[in-house]
């Protein structure tokens, strides 16, 4: 009886946690001062038509938003005798005549909050998404600070021309503005936004140099922080640029955010108004609020200070640590993870469990990957058969889909990988696999390594936990919920890199499959406890299921 009871509270444990790591970091409308109605309407001004440098809508949009910061600039008060001015840059970089547009407020110290963003589009879309709803957001958070008084520092908001043709805004501004003395601007840090879709949250992906103020100040003032220091490490291996990546050449600390979900938008036509979702738009805007605030509340202090490791947590806190604190989680999980096998098996242990282990992996991917290829098959001519019309939107909620058909396809597929006979031994070694690896990322992003070794230690402390003898089911209940944390954490991170990957299917899909192979290795130690064949046919069933979810709504556009 003891042993159903316990194989129910792991069950329990699973399907929650597997449930929470999508709905954690889903944006929601919400309220607070940030109006998404107003914004909106901005962003339909913005985005209504590709405007891509040199076309008439793109000089249409830019007279808009010279217009509309004209009209903010006169909500601010006065300081010092100087008042809040639009500034208009106009030069030629790369080719290309450009027009930046700027907003400068005073406050009461020097040493401006950079504001970024970008107008311009590319030729083959709207741009609500990218990077329409950043300048939109922008247009409201500034009319909401207007009503806050003087701010602590001067603001200066700067939208740039010409960002997709390589960054040449951004370039212009630095070369006029930044390094010519007679007209140098001092800059104390910068805040910029991006976007690679039009679904999902504003996540904090990249950092600047001397970091640690102003991630503090992000985990104080936004209202629902999303991102890892892991993702600065992971961006910085991508042939990819944003505005910040001037300023970075420049030494000025800043923080990079970007809209991550539905990339199946990203450049093309249908990233328009009508598709960009109202909870993204509101998150963006409302962490732009905050973290503006945040900033400004630390009056004069200086914003450069020594680089921290963040993470938040679940979408609801943020925390900040020291860089070496990924790297001595990870030597604990790989001495947590290698007494577990000596104890189960001797030395020798130390070098069969992870061969074990690794096979486990791979008859978890085995079954993500067939879970993910059967509802393909299925829901391709399914979806012709039922005559779907595509509309486009952005596809989060398939990729979403895609990720958990592979989560619950590599449980069932790492179960039947787990006989009785090897079963505790397989889940050590998988765990001391996975402590290597975070070892491994430790020695290359220290400050990422935490995202690896955090959920390997809690799985590794759900083992002892369950060897314990006890006619009592507490050490099942201990065990399930720190197993559900390790899930929760770890796939609600990978769930966010596969959405960042959502810009290609077939990408995504392969992600999906890789990452969900190594997320069995963390739900192994409540696997175990669960009925092999039962686990089996369920996990690879409702894989299934969900894969033709996924290929439905992508014929859909969801």
């Amino acid at each position: 009886m003891k042993r159903e009871r316990g194989a129910a509270v792991h069950a329990l444990f699973l399907i929650v946690a597997l449930a929470a790591a999508f709905v954690v970091h889903r944006p929601r409308v919400g309220s607070g001062d940030f109006d998404v109605e107003r914004a909106h309407r901005d962003l339909e001004h913005i985005a209504r038509a590709p405007h891509p440098v040199g076309s008439e809508e793109h000089a249409r949009v830019a007279a808009y938003l010279e217009a509309r910061l004209a009209t903010l600039a006169e909500a601010f008060p006065e300081v010092d005798g100087r008042r809040a001015e639009v500034r208009v840059q106009t030069g030629r970089f790369g080719g290309q005549n450009l027009r930046n547009l700027q907003l400068f407020v005073p406050g009461h110290s020097r040493g401006a909050l950079l504001l970024a963003a970008h107008y311009d589009s590319v030729p083959t879309a709207p741009g609500a998404g990218d990077d329409g709803a950043a300048c939109a957001a922008w247009l409201e958070t500034l009319r909401v600070l207007s009503a806050d008084g003087p701010p602590a520092r001067d603001l200066l908001l700067l939208l740039t021309d010409g960002e997709e043709l390589g960054l040449f805004g951004a370039r212009l501004f630095a070369q006029e503005r930044l390094l010519e003395p007679a007209t140098a601007l001092p800059i104390a840090a910068v805040l910029n936004f991006e976007a690679i879709g039009n679904d999902g949250p504003s996540c904090l992906f990249q950092t600047g140099p001397l970091d640690g103020a102003l991630v503090r100040a992000y985990g104080r003032g936004a209202p629902h922080p999303v991102g890892t220091s892991l993702a600065p490490w992971i961006y910085e291996q991508l042939p990819n640029d944003t505005d910040l990546s001037v300023f970075r050449e420049l030494g000025i600390p800043g923080l990079n955010f970007a809209i991550l979900g539905g990339g199946s938008a990203y450049h093309r036509p249908h990233d328009s108004p009508a598709n960009l979702s109202d909870a993204t738009l509101a998150h963006q805007g409302r962490t732009m609020l905050g973290v503006t605030r945040a900033i400004l509340a630390l009056g004069d202090a200086p914003l450069a200070a020594p680089s921290r490791g963040f993470q938040d947590v679940l979408g609801i806190g943020f925390v900040t640590f020291p860089p070496a604190l990924g790297p001595a989680l990870a030597l604990l999980a790989i001495l947590a993870a290698g007494a577990l096998l000596v104890r189960a098996g001797g030395v020798l242990a130390l070098v069969t469990g992870p061969l074990q282990g690794a096979m486990g992996f791979l008859v978890a991917g085995a079954a993500a990957a067939l879970a993910v290829w059967l509802g393909g098959l299925v829901g391709v001519p399914l979806g012709r058969f039922l005559g779907l019309e595509p509309v486009p939107r952005g596809n989060y909620a398939s990729v979403a889909c895609w990720f958990a058909a592979s989560l619950v396809a590599a449980a069932g597929g790492w179960r039947v990988a787990s006989d009785a006979a090897w079963a505790r031994r397989r889940a050590s070694g998988g765990l001391l696999l996975l402590a290597l690896a975070s070892a491994a990322l430790a020695w290359f992003a220290p400050e990422g390594a935490h995202s690896l070794a955090a959920p390997t230690l809690l799985a590794t402390c759900a083992v002892f936990a369950l060897e314990r003898e006890s006619k009592s089911l507490w050490p099942e209940w201990i065990a399930a919920a720190l197993v559900a944390l390790a899930l929760t954490f770890s796939s609600s991170v990978w769930h966010l890199l596969v959405q960042v990957l959502g810009t290609d299917p077939g990408t995504a899909r392969n992600a999906s499959v890789l990452f969900a192979a190594g997320l069995a290795g963390w739900m192994a130690p409540s696997l175990r406890r669960l009925p092999a064949g039962p686990t089996a046919l369920v996990g690879l069933s409702s894989g299934v299921v969900l894969a033709l979810v996924a290929t439905l709504l992508d014929a859909s556009g969801g």
